[in-house]
């Protein structure tokens, strides 16, 4: 069964397609070498990756786009500070126009913003994020997708298709 730091290893690895070892992964997502190697031999199994660990991007996206809100939901909780996510991501709002929406965050006593709190796939998310600004915008809008509206999720659709199939 696939667990939601499952996300996050499979996004790196998209976006980072140059065959790293376990613990090169490992360090750059800041976990453990047997949690990213489980990730990457779960993925595998549900066919997100092949078996030499790339990306499978048709089955990554499918997933993500219908799968990640049911199974791994959350839902905006109390107001703290973080480092931004969702709409609030860098870059997301040059792509979001319109009324003026909520600040989302990945709760982080060194983050740079106030908000709601979205609760992140992996406890290491808003560290990472805040190294590694592809990763970032690929996870605020996997956010997207577990808690937006329509149109906002229409756009991280879009922007991941983008994403993902360039790499």
């Amino acid at each position: 069964m696939l667990k939601p730091q499952d996300i996050l290893v499979c996004l790196d690895v998209a976006l980072h397609d140059d065959r790293r070892s376990y613990a090169a992964i490992a360090a750059h997502l800041h976990m453990s070498v047997g949690a990213a190697h489980a990730a990457i031999q779960r993925s595998i199994e549900a066919q997100l990756l092949d078996e030499a660990g790339r990306p499978i991007v048709p089955n990554l996206l499918e997933f993500i786009v219908y799968g990640a809100r049911y199974a791994f939901f959350t839902k905006l909780g109390r107001v703290t500070r973080g480092v931004p996510t969702g709409v609030a991501a860098p870059h997301v709002q040059d792509w979001i126009t319109g009324h003026q929406e909520s600040i989302w965050v990945w709760p982080d006593p060194h983050g740079s913003v106030r908000g709601q709190s979205v609760e992140p796939l992996f406890p290491t998310v808003p560290q990472t994020a805040m190294e590694c600004e592809g990763l970032h915008l690929s996870l605020a809008m996997v956010d997207l997708l577990r808690v937006g509206s329509a149109r906002q999720r229409a756009v991280a659709v879009d922007a991941l298709e983008r994403q993902l199939r360039r790499n």
